[in-house]
């Protein structure tokens, strides 16, 4: 499959149904940057409040934390079919910010 923009953009957007409230109850609000390289990359920040996560397009202002990798290698990791843990010690990820918030991004979700 050939890795649109699109396609990203609504694997991205399906973080706000995939969310779990329950698994960041006692969480503070976070905004997460999302900044992929390569066929289908671009900037998303992902906002979670009260309850629920939001994706918008763009860069944001002051993310608590920012995401950077190839869509494909981010596409792989919400998909399961790459461990981001091992993403990350390999370099194929990084991450800038509150760390821990990263930690927990993962627990929030049903992925």
């Amino acid at each position: 499959m050939t890795i649109t923009f699109e396609h990203t953009d609504a694997t991205i957007r399906s973080l706000e149904q995939k969310f779990v409230p329950e698994r960041a109850k006692g969480a503070k609000p976070a905004v997460i940057g999302i900044t992929l390289s390569g066929k289908g990359g671009g900037d998303w920040h992902l906002a979670i409040a009260d309850g629920t996560a939001q994706v918008h397009t763009g860069i944001a202002e002051k993310p608590g934390a920012t995401i950077k990798a190839s869509a494909s290698d981010f596409l792989a990791m919400l998909n399961g079919e790459l461990d981001g843990t091992r993403a990350f010690m390999t370099g194929k990820v990084r991450a800038s910010g509150n760390l821990r918030l990263l930690t927990q991004f993962g627990e929030w979700f049903a992925l």
